[in-house]
């Protein structure tokens, strides 16, 4: 049921994930982080296949806000 919550989750919030809480990304991201593990969305290919397009357009927008925190931070220090 996890397993089914968080891809319902993931796909309501596509779109939204730059306005996410950090803490919610970071929750779904780990959940996903070993793709080999049964996930029972895998019985589904297409349902799997939409995951994954989800799960790597919220990793790139994780990773490009992580960066650009880190820019403002180092910013900061600078001055």
């Amino acid at each position: 049921m996890t397993d089914a919550a968080y891809a319902k989750l993931l796909h309501k919030l596509d779109g939204h994930y730059a306005d996410m809480p950090q803490d919610l990304r970071t929750n779904l991201l780990a959940f996903y982080r070993d793709l080999k593990l049964p996930i029972a969305t895998k019985t589904n290919e297409g349902e799997w296949a939409t995951l994954l397009a989800e799960l790597e357009h919220l990793g790139a927008i994780n990773r490009d806000l992580a960066a650009a925190s880190t820019e403002v931070a180092d910013a900061a220090v600078a001055k």
